[in-house]
């Protein structure tokens, strides 16, 4: 058998086979090994497939980056980040319209540019 075919007997073996599992053409020291390093990957929070975010990962995410942001003041880290349905609402108070634009700009770019609903005051 050529290699090209072996290659496409690999590649469809691998697209029947579900996410968490693995094609029985692999020897089974090999098999284990490889369900050993995805289950660590996973502990670690490592998705070998990600998917979309839930809604608590993405208001979880858009905090602590709000947090991280040194231009931030301690007024603007205080804000409430909510989703449902993937829709993220940023609201609170900030001092100022550049802190108002760079925490809208942080949620958009975790939850994405039309999800997020503002609903910051300015002091």
């Amino acid at each position: 058998m050529g290699f090209i075919n072996l290659l496409l007997i690999t590649i469809i073996t691998m697209a029947a086979v579900g996410p968490g599992e693995l094609p029985d053409v692999l020897p089974k020291p090999e098999r284990e090994q490889e369900m050993e390093r995805r289950q660590l990957m996973e502990s670690k929070g490592v998705n070998s497939r990600p998917g979309p975010k839930t809604d608590a990962q993405l208001a979880k995410e858009i905090r602590e980056q709000v947090q991280k942001d040194p231009t931030l003041s301690t007024t603007a880290k205080k804000i409430a980040v909510s989703a449902t349905n993937g829709r993220v609402t940023i609201s609170g108070t900030v001092l100022n319209e550049m802190e108002r634009a760079r925490v809208t700009n942080i949620a958009r770019k975790i939850a994405g540019e039309d999800n997020v609903i503002t609903d910051l005051t300015v002091q």
